[in-house]
């Protein structure tokens, strides 16, 4: 029995025109890659831009990467943004970066030195982010 058209996902649609052997080689560079916002000057609103196709950061033995579910945005954000408060490039801090400290997603990798959290687990935090280049979606 066939689904309805209305139920066949994008990836389905994309997928009938792409030959077998190439489809794996489409998922693997679809899966590796995000969207974020990202602030590459400081300025008002205008320099906040949507950047696709993003490789997905890896996680360091330190550290987890979260899928990002949702984020918001914190008030002392809008002041790094502008370049009127915070961090100024220096090597702990880079332009682009990823606005986004407070946010919920689900863990998806795990660095070897972290005990506390688990794959495909909730995650939820403040200044979640570090202020450097790379978050989850």
């Amino acid at each position: 029995m066939s689904r309805p058209n209305s139920f066949i996902s994008p990836a389905e649609v994309l997928f009938c025109h792409i030959p077998k052997d190439r489809r794996t080689i489409l998922m693997r560079s679809i899966l590796r890659t995000m969207r974020a916002i990202r602030v590459s000057q400081f300025g008002g609103p205008e320099v906040l831009k949507v950047e696709q196709n993003l490789l997905i950061p890896e996680a360091r033995d330190d550290q987890v990467v979260v899928q990002v579910k949702a984020a918001g945005v914190n008030p002392i954000e809008t002041y790094i943004r502008s370049g009127a408060h915070g961090p100024k490039p220096t090597p702990n801090f880079a332009l682009p970066y990823t606005p986004g400290a407070d946010a919920a997603g689900i863990v998806t990798a795990v660095g070897s030195g972290i005990q506390s959290f688990k794959l495909r687990k909730p995650f939820s935090a403040g200044a979640m982010n570090p202020l450097t280049s790379k978050t989850r979606e």
